[in-house]
C-alpha cells in the first residue's frame, strides 16, 4: 500500500499528482508487486523529491524477492534526511530484513541497532535483532535482546519462545523449558512452543511427553509451519525409542504421504522394514531415498 507519511510542502499540482498516483497504485492487486513497482516508478519520475515512494517501491521489490533493488530504494529513502524517528526506524528495520534475506547479517545488525537507537521501546526491533544474533550463533546477545523485549511486553508469548530457542541453541534446556512453559501459559495456541518443548523432552528421553507435544503441534497446525515436517518425523522417532514399531511405521507412512520428496523418512522406514524382516520393502525405500538425495544434492 502507498503511504503518504509526512509529505513535504509542495505545490497543489504536485499534491494532486501524488494522489492520482495513489489511486493508480490501488488498482493493483494485493500481491501484484510488479504493478506497484511500475506505479511507484511513475510517481518517482513525476515527484523526485517525495522520497516516500522509494519506501513503497522498496517494499514492492521485497515482495518480488528482489532484495538488492529493495535495499537500493530503502537506502535512498533513509538518506533523504527529512524523516521523523518513527519512519526512519521502520525503514532501517525493513532494510535489515532485506539484508537478512541475502544472508548479510552484519549490515542487518547495524540497521536493527539504528532502528533500536531511534525507538528503543519497539519490541519488534528487539526480537528481530535477537533472531539475527541467533543466526550468527551469538546467543548471549540474542538472549539479552529477547529479555529486553520480554521486559517491555511481558504478556507477549513470542518473546519467551524466541528466548527459549536461543537457550536451546546455547544448550541451556532448563531455561528454555521454563520459557516455553510460560509461553504456553500465555498463549496455549502458539504451536511453535509445543514443538520446541517436545524437542527438549526428546533430549531428556521423556518420549511419551514429547509425543503429546508433537501431537498438539501436528493436530492444530493447518498452515504447515516450518516445523511440521520435523514434528512428524521426530514423533516417529519417539515411538521408536518406546519400542512401538507399529506406531512408528504408521507415523512414517503419514510423513511420506505428506512429504514424498523428503529422503530421510524413507531411510527411517527402511530400518523399520528390516527390523520386521521385510527386506524387499526396505531395499525399495533405500533406493528411493538414494534417488531423492541425489536429486536434491
Amino acid at each position: 500500500m502507498i503511504s503518504l507519511r509526512n509529505p513535504p510542502v509542495v505545490s497543489l499540482f504536485i499534491l494532486l499528482c501524488s494522489y492520482a498516483g495513489v489511486a493508480q497504485a490501488l488498482k493493483c492487486g494485493s500481491e501484484d508487486y510488479q504493478c506497484e513497482i511500475e506505479a511507484y516508478t511513475k510517481e518517482i519520475k513525476a515527484n523526485p523529491n517525495d522520497l516516500h515512494f522509494y519506501f513503497d517501491r522498496g517494499k514492492a521489490h521485497e515482495g518480488l524477492k528482489s532484495f538488492d533493488a529493495a535495499i537500493a530504494d530503502l537506502s535512498k529513502y533513509i538518506s533523504g534526511g527529512s524523516l521523523n524517528k518513527h519512519d526512519l526506524a521502520n525503514a532501517y528495520a525493513e532494510r535489515a530484513m532485506c539484508y537478512r534475506h541475502l544472508k548479510k547479517l552484519d549490515p542487518a545488525l547495524s540497521d536493527y541497532s539504528s532502528a533500536i537507537q531511534l525507538e528503543p521501546d519497539e519490541v519488534r526491533f528487539l526480537l528481530e535483532r535477537g533472531d539475527t544474533y541467533s543466526h550468527k550463533s551469538k546467543f548471549s546477545a540474542a538472549i539479552t535482546d529477547f529479555t529486553s523485549a520480554i521486559t517491555l511486553k511481558p504478556l507477549n508469548a513470542d518473546g519467551y519462545i524466541s528466548r527459549a530457542v536461543a537457550y536451546v541453541q546455547d544448550k541451556d534446556d532448563k531455561s528454555a523449558f521454563a520459557d516455553l512453559n510460560k509461553a504456553i501459559e500465555l498463549d496455549e495456541h502458539n504451536l511453535k512452543a509445543y514443538y520446541f518443548r517436545a524437542f527438549i523432552f526428546m533430549r531428556r528421553s521423556e518420549f511419551a511427553k514429547a509425543i503429546a507435544d508433537f501431537d498438539k503441534h501436528v493436530s492444530q497446525n493447518p498452515n504447515k509451519d516450518d516445523f511440521l515436517f520435523l514434528s512428524y518425523k521426530n514423533r516417529a522417532l519417539a515411538y521408536w525409542h518406546l519400542d512401538n514399531i507399529g506406531e512408528e511405521l504408521s507415523q512414517l507412512n503419514a510423513t511420506i504421504e505428506k512429504w514424498p520428496d523428503e529422503a530421510s523418512p524413507y531411510r527411517m522406514r527402511a530400518e523399520v522394514y528390516r527390523s520386521m524382516g521385510k527386506k524387499d520393502l526396505a531395499e525399495a525405500d533405500e533406493k528411493t531415498a538414494a534417488r531423492l538425495e541425489k536429486k536434491y544434492k
